[in-house]
């Protein structure tokens, strides 16, 4: 059917209707050949921002983790320093408040570990945030051995914050 159709459409038109026909069909493909890579390029320009937004997470992330540790090291050295206080007053008040400070802290700690492990997609950086938190967990142990230690010697807990084993962990 196809055939006669073109033995038909051959034999009645002119050479340049055959041109125009031919120049057509190959137009409307390199249309479709456009259409396609401009669909093609779109998918990429969204993947490529879908990642930009993920890597730019992490980093954001990453250094609200470091902020709150640090944050939680400098409530931890005003519990050691309350002891060194010139009145016991002062040195109760600041030792609450570097207290209530450090449980703000170790929430805001652990909201920002959950929300970070929420967003995590590849397998080998789950692999090494899952390390990362591992660490965390001793190190918020380790502050909960020195406050516990604090309340009964600050000069033993003072020694155990500025030991060698302790510091490795920071």
């Amino acid at each position: 059917m196809f055939r006669t159709l073109l033995d038909k459409f051959e034999r009645r038109s002119t050479v340049k209707t055959k041109l125009q026909v031919s120049f057509g069909l190959i137009l409307i493909f390199m249309l479709i050949v456009g259409g396609i890579s401009i669909f093609g390029y779109q998918v990429m320009g969204q993947s490529a921002h879908w990642l930009y937004i993920q890597g730019s997470q992490g980093i954001s992330d990453s250094r609200q983790l470091q902020v709150e540790a640090i944050a939680l090291d400098v409530e931890v050295n005003h519990l050691l320093l309350a002891s060194a206080a010139p009145t016991k007053a002062e040195g109760q008040v600041i030792r609450e408040k570097a207290l209530a400070n450090i449980e703000k802290l170790r929430t805001d700690l652990q909201e920002t570990l959950k929300r970070v492990e929420a967003n995590i997609t590849r397998s080998k950086t789950r692999v090494e945030f899952n390390e990362l938190v591992e660490d965390f967990d001793i190190y918020l142990i380790a502050i909960e051995q020195i406050i516990i230690l604090e309340k009964i010697s600050p000069a033993t807990a003072t020694e155990m914050y500025f030991g060698p084993k302790f510091t490795g962990f920071k």
